[in-house]
């Protein structure tokens, strides 16, 4: 009891070094901003996530190089104010120019012209990459005759200094000091949202609102050349009704792109299809969901709970894959939930991984090298008991063998004594001589299993007959048979003779035919054959008895095992004999098989090779 206490104490001391080491390493790794890696990983599982559909609402006219090359110019007031003429008729949901009309030549004629041309759409809206300040809201207007021309902020973020710092648009800004940004307040013409807290995904950030924009890949909108919707070569049921945004795609000025998480290009992504992609973000209400800091502190915590566990229970080679695996489970989670506009971090629970697993690994090699001492500690001290043991065995089976062989000899001495003897006399030196010649039996036995297990056990060949060998041990069990009167019947084929250790096939032979007369009842049979088979000897010794049953067959082999029918049985063993017996038949490369049916009988079957070098 005592024991067991104090194993689970060090279990659960153990377990709680475990769960310390992990909150400490997920409180110092949740120390470290890691925005960098983290955008990284964003972007990788932007590539990998599948592209959704777009809404269909919006439309995108770009000023390409055909245009100017068909204008031999960039467009002019007179020329977007024809397009403006053009879009009137396909009655736009919403228009948003991004061109800077500040920098467009236009005399007081043309801006009038241009100016009317946009009173007559619906939501015109032209967006400045400018933050309004609380009081400063007119600072956007534009000079006579454009001054009744919507302007709007429209700003387009970029991880420069904040976040990632690597100049890539990843983000939306829905809402600053009281005013919605342009692509917002187009957004809300078919999806009206009241508070920009209740978009999708919102969060804020330096008194902003944002949003994390669900990208589509480049070319997702339906893009119109500047010349073709003037020039009139389009199908206006394409813009008909949608919502337009006006920009440039020339590739001559790099202000008019943005790098995007699919390409980290001066010209991934032009600013009019950026936009389109904000505002259809906005509409569908489907940017992506950042998880809470809580929450991320929590998933680190629990890698790094699962990574000290792994390293710490696991061999070095399973616990390496484990891990790799954990780190891919963890990313094919993280890819499936972002499908689902999910965005769970992947930065500090994949370092939990590394950091952990190469601050612990250290540590266990230590364990490891302590234990594999501790083995060899208790290895060294088992051989030498081992040895000892042996020792022991030997140097007390010697002993005992010289008086035994006396006690044999005087009780054989004084049975053929010609003086008379009473009955009763002769019995107990019968009983002696029985006796004694078992216990020599037995000695003889701890000694041939004390040679094994020390050094084992070399055969010295010599061309014997494995017939008169079998002879000679019945004639010595033969008054032991008498007692319990059992026939012993004998087939023995002539056989040639064979090379063979004289010495250990007659105990094989003994031990069989010992166990058959002992294990047998009285007024049975014991029947011995030998022939020679396909260039091998075989010797089948067949009893009566109590029989084996089949799940005991492998163990009766086994050193020191005895059959449960043996255990029952008054009959006294060591659990040596047959382990003996296989030993030295494989020894000489034989083997020995063993057939038994429950209350029929045992039979046990040797081969020996009769090619083995003398």
């Amino acid at each position: 009891m005592k024991r067991m206490r104090l194993k689970i104490n060090r279990k659960l001391f153990s377990n709680g070094i475990k769960i310390a080491f992990a909150l400490a390493l997920s409180f110092v790794l949740n120390q470290f901003p890691m925005d960098q890696i983290e955008f990284f990983a964003y972007d990788l599982l932007f590539r990998a996530k599948a592209n959704n559909s777009t809404s269909g609402e919006i439309a995108i006219v770009n000023i390409d190089r055909n245009s100017i090359e068909q204008l031999r110019h960039e467009p002019d007031l007179t020329d977007y104010t024809l397009l403006m003429q053009q879009l009137k008729e396909l009655s736009p949901k919403a228009v948003l120019f991004l061109p800077d009309l500040n920098r467009i030549e236009a005399n007081q004629n043309q801006k009038a012209a241009f100016a009317r041309s946009t009173e007559e759409i619906n939501n015109f809206i032209v967006s400045v990459e400018d933050v309004p300040l609380a009081g400063a809201e007119n600072k956007f207007k534009l000079s006579t005759p454009l001054h009744h021309i919507n302007v709007q902020p429209g700003i387009l973020s970029k991880d420069s200094r904040n976040f990632a710092q690597d100049n890539v648009s990843r983000r939306a800004l829905v809402h600053y000091e009281g005013h919605y940004f342009a692509q917002a307040q187009i957004a809300q013409l078919i999806n009206p949202v009241k508070d920009p807290m209740d978009y999708q995904g919102a969060f804020p950030f330096k008194g902003s609102i944002q949003v994390l924009v669900n990208l589509h890949k480049k070319g997702s909108f339906n893009t119109f050349s500047f010349i073709d919707v003037v020039d009139g070569n389009i199908n206006k049921e394409d813009l008909k009704n949608k919502i337009i945004v006006i920009g440039q795609d020339a590739q001559s000025e790099a202000d008019n792109y943005v790098m995007t998480p699919f390409l980290r290009d001066v010209t991934a992504m032009s600013k009019a299809e950026y936009n389109a992609n904000i505002i259809d973000g906005l509409i569908k209400d489907n940017s992506i969901v950042q998880t809470s800091e809580d929450l991320r502190a929590w998933l680190c915590f629990l890698i790094s709970l699962i990574t000290v566990y792994i390293t710490a229970q696991f061999r070095p080679t399973r616990g390496i894959l484990s891990l790799l695996g954990l780190a891919t489970g963890y990313f094919l989670i993280s890819l499936l939930l972002f499908h689902l506009e999910i965005w769970i971090p992947v930065a500090h629970p994949l370092l939990a991984i590394f950091v952990g697993y190469y601050l612990l690994i250290p540590f266990r090699l230590v364990q490891e090298n302590k234990k594999s001492w501790e083995y060899q500690q208790k290895n060294r001290l088992l051989t030498q008991v081992e040895e000892l043991k042996n020792n022991f065995i030997s140097m007390m089976s010697h002993d005992l063998k010289t008086p035994l062989a006396r006690i044999q000899g005087m009780a054989e001495l004084a049975l053929n004594d010609k003086g008379a003897l009473s009955l009763e006399q002769k019995d107990a030196l019968s009983t002696i001589s029985r006796s004694s010649e078992e216990l020599s039996l037995f000695v003889s036995s701890i000694l041939n299993f004390g040679r094994i297990e020390s050094q084992g056990v070399k055969l010295k060949l010599e061309a014997n007959d494995l017939n008169r060998l079998v002879e000679d041990v019945v004639k010595k069990y033969h008054y032991l048979a008498k007692e319990k009167n059992i026939e012993i019947i004998t087939e023995l084929e002539p056989l040639f003779s064979t090379p063979m250790d004289t010495a250990l096939i007659r105990q094989v032979v003994q031990n069989l035919i010992e166990n058959a007369i002992k294990y047998s009842p009285e007024n049975s049979k014991v029947l011995i054959f030998t022939e020679e088979i396909d260039g091998k000897i075989q010797l089948q010794v067949t009893d009566q008895g109590a029989g084996i049953p089949v799940e005991e067959h492998d163990k009766v082999f086994m050193k020191f095992y005895r059959s449960k029918n043996a255990k029952s049985s008054p009959i006294k063993g060591t659990g040596l004999g047959l382990y003996l017996t296989k030993y030295f038949v494989d020894l000489h490369q034989g083997e020995i098989q063993i057939d038994s049916v429950s209350e029929q009988g045992t039979t046990f079957t040797v081969n020996l090779p009769t090619n083995l070098e003398i």
